[in-house]
This record gives C-alpha cells, sequence and structure tokens, in this order.
C-alpha cells in the first residue's frame, strides 16, 4: 500500500520573511537574509542542533518530555488547545536565543491514559542567518533520506521525495527548498517518524535538479512529525507477516525470527498461542488448550508442531 504524505508547508518563520513587503526585505530575501539579519554564532548553532537532537529522541519515543525538561529547563509557555498546531493539539513552547521551539502532543490519541506525540517544530528567528549545511546534521543524527519507491516496513512504500523545491512547488518564494527524512524504526513500530528541514538560499535558475538550492545554508526550520499507522494499515502489515511466515515453514525445534504472539499447531490439538522471542527456539505444541485442560480435568501432551504468526505483542502501546 502506498503512503501518501501531505503537501510540505513552509515554517511560520519562513512565512514571516516571505510576507515582509518593503522592497529592501524583498532584495535581501533573494540573497536568502533580511537587512537586519545576524549570522549564529558557534553557541547558537551548536544550541540548535542539540535541540534538533532531542525533538528527533522525543519523537522516537526514546525520552520522555521530563527527559526533555531536565535537558533543557521548563518550557516558556504552555497552550492547551493550541490551534496553529492543528486541532486536539496541546503545545508547549521555548523561547531560547534565536529560535523558538514547540513540543505537541495530540489529544485524540491515549496510550496508556497519556496523550501521545505528535510533532515538534523548531523555529529560527527571522534576524538570524544558521549557515548550517544540511551535511553537519547528516553527519550527526541517524536520519534516512527518503527515496520515492523505497519500502518503508516491506508493506507500505515511501511515496515522498527527499528534495523538494517547496517555493516554486507552492508557488510562493522561490528560494525556499525542503529536505526530506525519516528516522529507521522497528518493522514493527506502530508510527514512523518524518522530518522536514526547510532552508532559504537563492534559486538561480541552474536546471531540474536546483544545485544552488539544494546547496543552501541558510536553515530556517525543522519539523518532526510522529504518524501513526491507520488500522488499516496495521492489519495489512500483520497479513504480510503472516503470509511470509508462513511461506518458511516454522517448526518446533527452529529458531524464531521475530519476537510476536504465534499459534502452534499439530495434528491433533487446538491452535496453541503464546509468546516466543526472536532468536528462541520454537517450542512443542500443546495437546489441550489451558480451559481443555481444566474441562477434561488432565494435563496437556506436549508434540512437535508447526508455528504461524498471529500478531505483535502489544502493538497500540508504545512509549508516547
Amino acid at each position: 500500500m502506498l503512503m501518501t504524505l501531505p503537501i510540505p508547508i513552509p515554517s511560520r518563520a519562513e512565512t514571516q520573511m516571505a510576507q515582509q513587503s518593503s522592497a529592501a526585505a524583498v532584495r535581501a530575501s533573494d540573497m536568502g537574509e533580511s537587512p537586519t539579519m545576524k549570522k549564529m554564532d558557534a553557541s547558537q548553532q551548536e544550541q540548535l542542533l542539540r535541540i534538533f537532537g532531542i525533538g528527533l529522541q522525543w519523537a522516537t519515543g526514546e525520552i520522555s518530555f521530563d527527559e526533555v525538561t531536565r535537558s533543557i529547563g521548563n518550557p516558556s509557555r504552555y497552550y492547551a488547545d493550541a490551534p496553529n498546531a492543528g486541532a486536539d493539539m496541546s503545545e508547549y513552547s521555548y523561547f531560547l536565543n534565536g529560535m523558538t521551539v514547540d513540543f505537541i502532543y495530540d489529544k485524540t490519541r491515549l496510550v496508556d491514559g497519556k496523550h501521545v506525540v505528535s510533532k515538534v517544530w523548531i523555529d529560527v528567528d527571522e534576524h538570524f542567518q544558521t549557515n548550517i549545511p544540511k551535511e553537519i546534521y547528516e553527519t550527526r543524527f541517524p536520519l534516512h533520506r527518503r527515496v520515492i519507491g523505497e519500502s518503508i516496513d516491506g508493506v507500505r512504500t515511501e511515496t515522498a521525495p527527499y528534495f523538494i523545491p517547496s517555493g516554486i512547488v507552492g508557488a510562493e518564494d522561490p528560494n525556499r527548498a525542503r529536505f526530506g527524512y525519516r528516522i529507521l524504526l522497528p518493522a514493527d513500530s506502530p508510527y514512523d517518524v518524518h522530518v522536514g528541514v526547510d532552508y532559504l538560499g537563492k534559486f538561480e535558475n541552474d536546471g531540474p535538479e536546483f544545485r544552488s538550492l539544494r546547496n543552501s545554508v541558510n536553515l530556517r526550520g525543522i519539523q518532526i512529525n510522529r504518524v501513526y499507522l491507520t488500522p488499516k494499515e496495521l492489519q495489512q502489515r500483520e497479513q504480510a507477516k503472516r503470509q511470509k511466515y508462513g511461506e518458511m515453514n516454522l517448526c518446533t525445534g527452529m529458531l524464531c525470527p521475530e519476537t510476536g504472539m504465534w499459534q502452534g499447531f499439530s495434528e491433533n490439538s487446538s491452535a496453541d498461542v503464546t509468546v516466543v522471542w526472536k532468536g528462541q527456539k520454537f517450542p512443542s505444541v500443546r495437546t489441550l488448550t489451558h480451559q481443555e485442560e481444566q474441562e477434561q480435568r488432565r494435563p496437556t501432551s506436549w508434540v512437535d508442531g508447526r508455528w504461524m504468526w498471529l500478531r505483535e505483542i502489544d502493538s497500540t502501546s508504545r512509549s508516547g
């Protein structure tokens, strides 16, 4: 099944820059900067990259928001309802030196009774020029460049490109560009994490490769989005696994290829459902279920059998 991603939109900082109406601002925009723009110093650049890394860890579930606050302090502002972030969202905002950072929760979905992570927005102040080439963060963080047609989890296929001349595609400022990534998560992850990094460069009409925009260094915004799979997508993934592992004819004594709930079968028994861990040998199969043992008042026997994939272990309760 093909995955459809939303059309990229410019960051809020870029939108502010695009709306400047003075002739001086327009001329400066052609060069990727404004008349009052200052260059970020090394400490500000490092702070931006550090926040980028923290945002990635939070979006992938590696750290909680409590750990975020231990790293960068308490938020400057909290909105229980954040309409700018979308319907039914709450938002924790930080106003840092040269940037605004928003950590956003989705209130429509609960995991372990808590709202789940939705997105992180990092917007650079319009008066700062960052001078951060994409190669710097690409070597620092585990970002995978999008490749159209690439398999995501064996079922879904990537449909979004790595590079988008977003200003040209969106008929806005032609000097804008976006670079798109996703985080390589376990194949059974209930969500994807996508990253869009927005730049302001200088479009020089240099052909379909847009070399001038690809080499932009004025990073303007970062969007990190956690996108949960739909029930239909989860079902399709389970069906694909069941078919894949069924063709492997997995039997007692063979190594389990993936941790999950498995069904064991033998000629004279009902389905035996149990957790089997990756790398563990498949056990023998019960000839009686626990209920049948109670009803028939006799213990089960154990026989060699075949094992079929059933489902992931509690796939809906991953870190939120």
